[in-house]
């Protein structure tokens, strides 16, 4: 309990990582080359110059089990920087996508029916960096986050996954970790705040559920109550004027299909 106090730095670029440990969520795609992940979690110097801030990185995982994640946690180099947040609420989820800096969806496509746990982190200010399946599909634009995969389809093949781990490894290296820790005079990360801002503005209008209920609201709910309000008018007359065509038309239409 007391090593948890020293874990969360706010200075840190925190991973997060949340969901059901189905197969085709594919949760262990991280853990494809443990070696290189841990490289990328505790190096201590930015790329590019050695002047640059620390760079801090912080994985956060829920759930379980993940028989593949707990031993990798459990190494002694890797528990300052790797964190399993068991039973998983929305409690616990309310916490968590406040405090992630980076939301990490690896689905198999196109397993994904949608993805909400990544909508839930926009208003919050996260990032997500997601399989091009589910809602990150329509969502995604490179000024809002990044994304994986070709957004085709590809099967459980081992050969792709592992192309789209080292795929994940290269842009956690080579573009999230680089823009979170380059800062302006001011200590603030001008491209990152400007990428925050346009997922935050772009995306939480279209995928929140106001939108989804004024959406059913005017465009289904209020057109089914016209509509019963007209059927319903002058005592169903309407109604019974569509029956009486209906057996009209039963009546006098031919009852045989002729083969010409």
């Amino acid at each position: 309990m007391e090593e948890a106090r020293h874990l969360f730095d706010p200075n840190a670029l925190t991973l997060g990582f949340a969901r059901r440990f189905a197969t085709y969520k594919r949760p262990n795609l991280l853990l494809h080359d443990p070696e290189r992940l841990l490289r990328l979690l505790s190096n201590p110097s930015a790329p590019c110059n050695s002047s640059s801030p620390a760079r801090p990185i912080r994985q956060t995982r829920r759930a379980g089990p993940d028989p593949a994640m707990d031993p990798f946690i459990r190494q002694e180099k890797v528990r300052p920087h790797a964190i399993f947040l068991s039973d998983y609420d929305m409690l616990l989820t309310e916490y968590l996508v406040q405090g992630v800096d980076v939301w990490i969806n690896t689905p198999r496509r196109p397993w994904e029916a949608s993805g909400t746990s990544g909508m839930k982190v926009l208003v919050n200010g996260g990032i997500n960096v997601s399989e091009l399946d589910g809602w990150w599909a329509e969502a995604y634009t490179p000024e809002v986050g990044w994304a994986l995969g070709d957004g085709q389809e590809h099967g459980d093949d081992p050969a792709w996954d592992a192309v789209e781990a080292d795929a994940l490894y290269n842009v956690l290296e080579r573009e999230v970790i680089p823009e979170f820790f380059s800062r302006n005079g001011n200590g603030i990360p001008t491209a990152w705040v400007k990428r925050m801002r346009a997922s935050m503005a772009l995306l939480t209008p279209r995928f929140s559920a106001d939108r989804t209920v004024r959406e059913y609201t005017e465009q289904h709910y209020l057109p089914a109550a016209n509509a019963f309000q007209q059927r319903s008018a002058s005592n169903g007359t309407f109604g019974r004027q569509v029956i009486d065509w209906r057996h009209g038309v039963d009546q006098k239409w031919p009852t045989c299909i002729l083969s010409i």
